[in-house]
C-alpha cells in the first residue's frame, strides 16, 4: 500500500508541471489513500493492545484472580485485578476483513490462540499457548497492503490476507463487548466465546460449618463436618483441640474449605471440640463443636390406613438432625405435613384417599450422611373391584352385576381377549386403575386409543408390547415387567401425563421400538436396562427427557435416527455401553441444555447424528481414546472431549 502511495505521489509531481491538467481528482484519491493507510495502522495498534489484554485476562483466569474495578473510558475499558495488574480494552469501529485472533480452551483445560477459527501454530506445527510461563502474545501489522502476524515478538512475520477494512460485524476488535453484573464481569470475544471473571466482594473473616452438633450413635464411630471460610488467604490455618477421648482431624480441600472428621470415644461422653481458624496474620476465630451420644426412638414404626386416607402422627425422641425420605413412587399419596423441632418431636404425615389398589411404602429417617436411622411403614387398602374371568370373551358376563360407571379400579385374573380389552376401553368410562398382572398374556396388541386409565399393572407373563398399544393414554407411571422383550413402535407415544417409567429387576428387554416414548412431555429421567440392544428411531424425541442413563453391563449396539432429538437433555450417561456399533442421523439435535455425554465404547461408533452440540457440552470417553473421538466423524462436534471419570 505504501508503494502505491509513492507511485501516486510521483504521478502527481509529473502531472503538476502542466498548466492544463486538473489534478484535483488525483489529489483526492491520494488523500483517501493516506487516510486509509493511517486508519489501518491505527487499527493494527488497537488490535495489538486488545490481544495483549486478552492474554492478561487468560492469566487472570489461570491464577483465579478477581476483578476489583471496571472503568469505562472514552474509547473502551480499563480492567483492574486483585493482584494490582490491569488490562486495557479499546473500542474499534466495526470492520470486515480484519484477522480474528482470540483464545479457545481445549479439552486439556489450556487456552490456545486461534486465527479466524483455526488453531494458531508455530513453524513446527505446535499450537500456541495463551497462558502459563510459555504463553505467547501474537502481534499484527499492515505492510505493503497486507496483514502480517508474528508469534515470536516481531522477529519473523507471516503474510495473511489483503488489508481491507470495510463495514463489517464488529469482529475485528478481538472483543465484541464487556458486561458487568453484581457478581461477575463478562468478556465476549469476536467469535462469541464468553470469558467470565468474578468480581471482588468485600467479606469478613469468618468460618461456617454445615452443623455444629456432632451426634454419633456408636463408640468409635465417626462423623464428618464440612467447613467454609470467608476471607481466607493462602496462609489460612485450621486447628482443633479435643478432650474426653474424642478425636478430630482436619482435611483442607482448599484455602477456604475442607472437612473435620470427628471420632467418638467408647463409651461416648458429652464434650466439646474447639476449632481455631487463623488467617496467617492477626485474625483468629474460635468456634465450638458440640459432641454427644446420638439417640433416636420412634413410638410407632408401622401404620395401616383405610381407603379414605387421613393424617398420622409419628412421635419420636432424638438429639439428631435428620431428614424424612419418602420414596418417589409414594409421593403422590403420602406427604409430610409438619415437623416440630423439639427434643421430643412429632412428624405428621398426610395419606391421600386411595380409590385404586392396595399400596404400601417405607419412609426412612436419615442422618446428614444419608445413613438410615429408622424406618416407618405405611400400608393402605384400596377400593378396587376384583373379578376372575374363567374363559376369554366372558368379561362382560362377569361384570353383568356391576354398574360400569361405578368401577374406578379393577383387578382381573383369568383369561382375556381383544373383545374383553375393548370392553374395558370403551364401556368402563370411570376406570382409572387396571390390574391385569395375573392375566397370562404374552403379547398385548390391542390398541387402547387414548385410554382414560391412569394406572396399569401389566401381565407378569408379557413378552411383547405391540405397536401403539397405549399411545395417548392418560398413564401417569408404568412398570415394565421383567418378561417384556420388545416395546413396539409408539407403544407409549403421546402419553402426555407419563412422568415415570421403571423396569422390573432382571429385565429381558431387548428392543425399544420406533417412537416408543415420543412426545412424553412429563418424562424427565429414564434408566435403560442392561439387556437392551436396540433403540429405534425417534424413541424419546420431542419430549421433556433431561437425564438418560444405562444400567451397568449394557448390551446396547445400535441407536436409531433422531432417538434423542428435540428434548431437554442435560446428561446422557452411556459409560456402561461398551459395545455400541452405530448411532443414527440427528441422534441429538436442538438440545441446548446438554452438559455431559459419557460413553464407554473404545472405538468411536459410526455416528452421523450429533448436530447443534452446545459449546459448553463435555464428552467423556474411555482412557486413551480422546484423540480417536476428536478425529471421528460426528463426535468432533464436541469442542470439549476428556477421559471418563470413573
Amino acid at each position: 500500500m505504501k508503494k502505491m502511495l509513492a507511485f501516486l505521489m510521483c504521478g502527481l509531481l509529473l502531472l503538476g508541471c502542466s498548466d492544463e491538467y486538473d489534478d484535483g481528482p488525483l489529489r483526492s484519491e491520494l488523500k483517501n489513500l493516506e487516510n486509509r493507510v493511517a486508519y489501518l495502522e491505527e487499527f493494527s495498534r488497537l488490535m495489538n493492545t486488545n490481544i495483549a489484554s486478552l492474554q492478561t485476562l487468560v492469566a487472570a483466569l489461570q491464577e483465579n484472580l478477581t476483578v476489583t474495578e471496571v472503568v469505562e473510558t472514552d474509547d473502551g475499558y480499563v480492567i483492574r485485578f486483585s493482584d494490582d495488574t490491569a488490562a486495557t480494552i479499546r473500542n474499534g469501529k466495526d470492520c470486515e476483513g480484519v484477522p480474528v485472533i482470540v483464545v479457545k480452551r481445549d479439552s486439556d483445560g489450556v487456552y490456545y490462540w486461534t486465527l479466524d477459527g483455526a488453531w494458531l501454530k508455530d513453524t513446527e506445527g505446535n499450537r500456541i499457548k495463551a497462558q502459563g510461563g510459555d504463553g505467547i502474545v501474537p502481534q499484527l501489522k499492515v505492510e505493503d497492503g497486507f496483514w502480517f502476524v508474528s508469534c515470536d515478538n516481531g522477529k519473523t512475520w507471516r503474510q495473511l490476507d489483503e488489508a481491507t477494512c470495510g463495514d463489517g460485524d464488529g469482529r475485528g476488535g478481538v472483543f465484541k463487548g464487556v458486561a458487568v453484573d453484581d457478581r461477575c464481569v463478562y468478556f465476549t470475544l469476536a467469535d462469541g466465546t464468553v470469558l467470565t471473571l468474578p468480581k471482588e466482594v468485600d467479606s469478613p473473616f469468618a468460618v461456617e460449618f454445615d452443623t455444629t452438633d456432632v451426634a454419633i450413635r456408636d463408640g468409635g464411630g465417626s462423623k464428618t463436618i464440612a467447613y467454609t471460610i470467608r476471607g481466607a488467604t493462602e496462609k489460612t490455618l485450621v486447628k482443633t483441640i479435643v478432650q474426653e477421648g474424642w478425636k478430630a482431624s482436619v482435611h483442607a480441600a482448599a484455602n477456604d474449605r475442607g472437612t473435620i472428621t470427628v471420632t467418638a470415644p467408647d463409651p461416648i461422653v458429652e464434650s466439646e471440640i474447639l476449632v481455631f481458624v487463623n488467617d496467617g496474620s492477626y485474625r483468629t476465630i474460635l468456634a465450638t463443636l458440640n459432641c454427644m451420644h446420638a439417640r433416636i426412638s420412634v413410638a410407632d414404626t408401622a401404620f395401616d390406613m383405610g381407603p379414605s386416607g387421613g393424617s398420622r402422627t409419628v412421635y419420636l425422641s432424638t438429639n439428631l438432625d435428620y431428614t424424612v425420605e419418602i420414596p418417589d413412587e409414594a409421593r403422590s399419596w403420602l406427604s409430610v405435613v409438619e415437623t416440630r423441632a423439639m427434643r421430643d418431636e412429632t412428624i405428621v404425615f398426610q395419606v391421600a384417599e386411595n380409590r385404586a389398589f392396595d399400596r404400601f411404602t417405607t419412609v426412612c429417617l436419615k442422618d446428614e450422611q444419608g445413613e438410615t436411622l429408622h424406618t416407618i411403614v405405611f400400608r393402605q387398602t384400596g377400593t378396587f373391584v376384583e373379578v376372575h374371568v374363567p374363559a376369554a370373551g366372558e368379561l362382560a358376563a362377569v361384570l353383568a352385576a356391576y354398574d360400569y360407571a361405578d368401577i374406578e379400579s379393577l383387578k382381573i385374573s383369568g383369561e382375556l381377549n381383544d373383545a374383553d380389552l375393548k370392553l374395558l376401553d370403551y364401556e368402563l368410562v370411570s376406570l382409572k386403575a387396571l390390574d391385569i398382572s395375573q392375566v397370562p398374556l404374552t403379547t398385548l396388541s390391542y390398541r387402547f386409543y387414548s385410554s382414560l386409565v391412569e394406572t396399569m399393572l401389566l401381565p407378569a407373563t408379557l413378552a411383547e408390547l405391540g405397536e401403539w398399544t397405549l399411545s395417548g393414554a392418560l398413564l401417569k407411571s408404568i412398570e415394565i415387567p421383567a418378561s417384556v422383550e420388545v416395546i413396539g413402535e409408539k407403544a407409549f407415544a403421546r402419553c402426555r401425563y407419563l412422568s415415570r417409567i421403571t423396569f422390573e429387576p432382571g429385565s429381558r428387554l431387548r428392543t425399544i421400538g420406533k417412537g416408543a416414548f415420543q412426545q412424553t412431555w412429563l418424562l424427565s429421567a429414564v434408566e435403560i436396562p442392561a439387556s437392551v440392544e436396540t433403540i429405534g428411531d425417534n424413541a424419546f424425541s420431542s419430549g421433556a427427557l433431561s437425564c438418560l442413563t444405562f444400567e451397568s453391563g449394557s448390551k446396547l449396539k445400535t441407536v436409531g435416527d433422531s432417538a434423542l432429538s428435540w428434548t431437554k437433555l442435560t446428561t446422557i450417561d452411556m459409560a456402561s455401553c461398551t459395545g455400541i456399533e452405530s448411532i443414527g442421523r440427528q441422534y441429538l439435535r436442538s438440545d441446548p441444555s446438554l452438559r455431559l455425554f459419557r460413553i464407554g465404547t473404545r472405538v468411536p461408533p459410526v455416528c452421523r447424528g450429533l448436530e447443534s452440540i452446545p459449546e459448553h457440552a463435555e464428552l467423556q470417553v474411555p482412557a486413551g481414546c480422546v484423540e480417536a473421538y476428536r478425529n471421528a466423524p460426528g463426535w468432533s462436534a464436541f469442542s470439549i472431549i476428556t477421559e471418563l471419570e470413573m
